[in-house]
């Protein structure tokens, strides 16, 4: 409760407003009718009211759960798990090397990278070593 929030209409895709989460349902529903993920229905309340908001609009919701500055991180297809280690591949000149990295805090989208990358790679989406 509390945490904050940055809204987006989908019919102003250029604009986010502010707010912070008002409330959390007690019980997880099915997202769609019987099939799919649980999730918990979320009130946010905006910081200011804007003249914009219109019942029925579409919105994202993005919560903060956490703020970490100055991490490296990569997508999560970026890393790879290769005989007990954990990889990803750093393109050097025009093929990709294997190197060995510590990882952090993920999410559903990227993965930070504690050690054994700089900040200035490039990395491989897709095993390099696997044949298509």
């Amino acid at each position: 409760m509390g945490q904050p929030c940055t809204i987006t209409l989908e019919a102003y895709p250029d604009t986010s407003f502010g707010g912070h989460l008002a409330t959390i349902g007690n019980l997880a529903r099915p997202k769609y009718h019987s099939t799919g993920p649980n999730v918990f229905d979320i009130s946010v309340e905006l910081d200011q009211k804007d003249v914009r908001f219109r019942p029925g609009m579409l919105a994202k919701v993005t919560i903060m759960v956490d703020v970490l500055e100055d991490e490296i991180f990569v997508p999560i297809e970026a890393v790879f798990d290769k005989d007990g280690r954990t990889v990803v591949y750093v393109k050097r000149g025009s093929s990709f090397q294997e190197n060995e990295v510590e990882v952090g805090k993920r999410n559903d989208t990227h993965v930070i990278i504690r050690s054994g990358l700089g900040g200035d790679e490039e990395v491989a989406l897709l095993d390099p070593t696997q044949e298509t």
